[in-house]
């Protein structure tokens, strides 16, 4: 082979050699880029499935403290709200007969502001809109108020002066959390007291709700949610997840409970 062939011989070789190269070269490209695009795929169903799955949530959750509202409603129309009609009715066809004219009357002013006052109270909790007005604060210090009513179980809720700004929908899920906290510390802690402490350092909030009540085994209690699938300390972790909240729940036998929501503003 002479050194003309030659050089052509390396030439062949070396074009060759480049195609291959250039073509492997394409061919990762395409499937890099392939890969990516069903990435980027992968995430917006991901994200199309979080969204449902949140707006699914926030659904369950308004019904849920819908439902809540009606059942106060009509506890607070029995047992409160009729009573205090009947006796102010009672008082006033007494009124022109009655000896102590003047004591009755003011009876039956104590009654009546009493019953308009009580119809303000029921008539804001009928407003489904009012924790996107007022906060979910507000509304939890209304649920405070309604436990206290009771006289079961003493409560007390330290706050924030100023409110303190939450996306909306965020609010509603707190609330309905904070709702379930209390709602199973009511039914199952045997407590005589609940704090409640709202505060916000650093750009995150924290809200805690402590009993003195009996306490329990919070592993156990988990183990057996998620054996039964169903438990409401799931379903507590479940929604604060929704919302990017943690959630951390401290209890012994005989020595209360503390439920802590951590959420990142």
């Amino acid at each position: 082979m002479n050194f003309g062939n030659l050089q052509t011989f390396d030439l062949v070789v070396l074009m060759a050699t480049g195609a291959i190269f250039f073509s492997f070269l394409a061919g990762f490209i395409i499937y890099f880029m392939f890969l990516y695009r069903q990435k980027q795929l992968l995430h917006v169903v991901e994200e199309k499935r979080l969204k449902a799955e949140y707006e699914q949530a926030l659904a369950e959750s308004q019904n849920e403290i819908q439902e809540d509202v009606l059942r106060h409603v009509s506890s607070e129309i029995h047992d409160n709200l009729g009573q205090i009609a009947s006796l102010l009715k009672i008082h006033l066809y007494t009124l022109p007969v009655a000896e102590n004219g003047v004591e009755k009357l003011n009876e039956s002013k104590e009654l009546l502001s009493q019953l308009i006052h009580d119809l303000k109270a029921l008539s804001i909790g009928l407003n489904t809109n009012y924790i996107h007005e007022n906060g979910w604060v507000y509304a939890l210090e209304n649920e405070v108020s309604r436990i206290n009513k009771t006289g079961v179980i003493q409560a007390f809720f330290t706050f924030p002066d100023e409110r303190i700004s939450i996306d909306s929908g965020k609010e509603i899920f707190l609330f309905r959390m904070a709702q379930e906290i209390l709602n199973n510390m009511l039914k199952h802690a045997e407590a005589s007291e609940i704090q409640i402490k709202i505060q916000e350092e650093n750009n995150i909030l924290v809200a805690s709700f402590r009993d003195n009540g009996r306490g329990f085994d919070v592993d156990e209690m988990l183990t057996n949610g998620i054996k039964n699938k169903h438990s409401g300390l799931l379903n507590l972790q479940k929604r604060g997840q929704l919302i990017g909240a943690e959630i951390k729940i401290e209890s012994k036998l005989g020595q209360g409970s503390e439920f802590i929501i951590i959420l990142p503003l």
